[in-house]
């Protein structure tokens, strides 16, 4: 875990429920949900994206890997909607 705690990119880590079991800082600083707050909850609610254009919501891609057990990326033209507190 200390690994996925200090890389360099934002980590969000769920179970098979596709519940937040960790994130580490970048990812916290990102999506704006503190490790305590988010941990339990469903990565859709800590980790929403859009499209950039319709700002419709686009399937996450970590779900989808979940389901299908490929390998699948964000597409670029994608926002992620940071909690507002």
């Amino acid at each position: 875990m200390r690994v996925l705690r200090d890389i360099g990119d934002g980590v969000i880590v769920i179970d098979t429920q596709k519940k937040v079991m960790f994130l580490n800082l970048v990812a916290t600083t990102m999506t704006g949900w503190r490790p305590e707050e988010a941990i339990g909850r469903n990565l859709l609610d800590v980790f929403p994206i859009i499209d950039e254009e319709t700002h419709e919501p686009v399937e996450n891609p970590a779900i989808q890997a979940l389901e299908t057990g490929q390998l699948n990326y964000l597409p670029e033209e994608v926002l992620l909607v940071s909690r507002t507190v």
